[in-house]
């Protein structure tokens, strides 16, 4: 399953467009609206998008004045109504306006990537361990330093994957994050995905030569020896000694195990049990941590609702009523079993990855259920980028 984290949003560019309001994901899609509603192809596409916008704008605003016909500046394809921009007799403008655009997107870049170079008080944590390292330990290749800008939204993005428990390399999902780092380690999948164009962006290269992929610049000599493989080991290690607080009090415990241990034995909150009497699959088990963690935060009972003024008054009342381990339905209106809550309250909470053992028997019809859940509650994640990007494209073109 493919998850487009941090879509490019384009809109439409033609102002009387009916689809004005709906933002395109990638250029492809566009393409196809362009041809279908438009009449309009614009050649080699995948060579503009660093600075499509701009470049369609160039060329409606002409098409626009000249009373939309596409015609005047386009080649008829065959065997379709769609003209393909530009014709023989713009050629030369086509080429001057891509070099202009590209030579200003590329000096844009260049002071992004210097500033980033120049930003030395701003240690980067290690994407698979809690080290500062980075890449190094784990032979992890992402490309050239040199060739890189944009880092950290770079980092955003391969660390919400790895989140979500997708591998880097083949996009495909996992149920549990011991699945997948034993996935990535036998198959060596220490790379990202080259074909996936989400990343050319980051990529100093993709700025200097029309259509010259960064894949290209990839370095695919991998060593697959063993001493590679114990790199990865760390990782391992520190997910399953990461600090961990309790769910309903201020307690920290030394790694999740304890912290398991501790609302088992102090609060009678056995969650394993929870989940197998409830039939909780492993996404469900992540909501309701985090509803509960939620509800615990707010000073409110997850169980029944009723708010306190501190966080003692609310452990008293789950023990008084045994609220512990009332567990509310799922079907409950404005429940724990929504998709919003497969989003972390807490960044990095420990107690999400704590139960991986106990899914090792699910179907794979399950698995897709399961991953059609994260990809809503991704989606749910960038509705509000979505939007707000749309209102700033709608306020700049007024």
């Amino acid at each position: 399953i493919h998850l487009p984290v941090q879509p490019i949003l384009v809109m439409c560019p033609f102002t009387d467009c009916k689809q004005e309001d709906s933002p395109f994901m990638n250029p492809i899609d566009l393409q196809s609206h362009l041809g279908r509603c438009h009449r309009l192809n614009i050649n080699n596409i995948e060579h503009v998008v660093p600075f499509l916008e701009k470049y369609l704008n160039h060329w409606i605003d002409k098409i626009e004045k000249s009373k939309n016909k596409v015609e005047n500046f386009g080649i008829k394809m065959k065997n379709t109504n769609i003209f393909s921009i530009p014709n023989k007799s713009y050629q030369k403008e086509d080429i001057s306006i891509r070099q202009n655009l590209q030579r200003e997107k590329l000096n844009e870049m260049l002071m992004i990537q210097d500033r980033e170079r120049k930003d030395n008080n701003k240690p980067r944590k290690c994407l698979f361990c809690k080290k500062i390292h980075m890449f190094t330990e784990h032979n992890f290749n992402i490309g050239l330093p040199d060739n890189i800008v944009n880092i950290d939204e770079f980092l955003y993005i391969l660390q919400t994957k790895l989140n979500g428990l997708q591998c880097l390399y083949c996009e495909k999902i996992f149920k549990s994050n011991a699945v997948l780092r034993k996935h990535m380690r036998k198959k060596k999948h220490f790379k990202i995905n080259s074909k996936n164009h989400i990343y050319d962006k980051f990529y100093i290269i993709n700025y200097l030569e029309p259509g010259k992929n960064w894949e290209n610049f990839v370095n695919d000599k991998y060593e697959s020896d063993d001493e590679k493989d114990d790199e990865w080991d760390d990782w391992d290690d520190e997910v399953e000694n990461e600090p961990t607080m309790c769910l309903f009090d201020e307690y920290v415990a030394e790694s999740i195990e304890e912290a398991l241990n501790h609302m088992k034995n102090e609060h009678h909150f056995d969650f394993y049990e929870i989940q197998k009497k409830n039939g909780l699959d492993f996404y469900q088990c992540i909501m309701l941590i985090n509803y509960i963690r939620r509800q615990t935060s707010l000073l409110k009972c997850f169980s029944c609702g009723k708010g306190f003024e501190d966080i003692s008054e609310l452990g008293q009342h789950l023990e008084d009523q045994k609220h512990y381990t009332v567990i509310p339905s799922k079907d409950q209106e404005n429940g724990w079993n929504d998709v919003k809550y497969m989003l972390p309250t807490y960044d990095d909470d420990p107690l999400l990855h704590g139960f991986d053992e106990f899914f090792d028997d699910l179907s794979d019809t399950e698995q897709k259920d399961i991953s059609t859940q994260y990809v809503t509650a991704e989606k749910l994640a960038i509705d509000d980028r979505l939007k707000e990007k749309t209102k700033q494209q709608h306020c700049e073109k007024n």
